[in-house]
């Protein structure tokens, strides 16, 4: 059985919200994302990620990192798109039912980048995992939470 890894960037303070404005890739840090890239099969994206993603590496060629991302399968969450590019699929009205149907078949686990209300769906369904936050050396002063309000309990692992 596969699973879903949600990977967030986070500022030492706890930031997660746009961290293409503060969050610096050097070497090092390119070469650990590529690594880690090879784990994954696709990604699972929300639709705001998506677009984002989509207008800034659709048409990126000659970086490594960017390379891996583009030949990637991808799966967004959507109540609004209806076409899609950029070798993606819509996962339809129940996100989270698709979402277990993918982590039922065989292959590497699947990587979501990027936090939302679509995080928050996939936790309370208990879709999710494992959460990575990868700290960056910088602080911020705004703040966005991760989850809105408190998770239920629930029994398992």
């Amino acid at each position: 059985m596969r699973r879903l890894i949600e990977s967030t960037l986070v500022s030492l303070d706890g930031v997660i919200e746009a961290p293409e404005g503060w969050a610096n890739f050097d070497a090092e840090a390119t070469a650990l994302s590529i690594e880690q890239l090879g784990n994954y099969e696709a990604f699972v994206m929300g639709r705001v990620t998506y677009e984002k993603f989509f207008a800034n590496l659709g048409q990126t060629a000659g970086n490594p990192y960017f390379d891996l991302i583009n030949a990637m399968p991808k799966y967004v969450a959507s109540r609004s798109l209806t076409e899609t590019a950029w070798n993606v699929t819509l996962l339809g009205t129940d996100p989270s039912s698709a979402i277990a149907r993918l982590k039922d078949q065989p292959g590497k686990d699947l990587i979501k980048y990027g936090t939302s209300r679509f995080d928050d769906t996939l936790v309370r369904a208990a879709e999710s995992s494992r959460c990575r936050h990868q700290p960056h050396p910088t602080s911020r002063r705004s703040r966005k939470p991760t989850l809105d309000g408190p998770l239920p309990l629930t029994q398992g692992s």
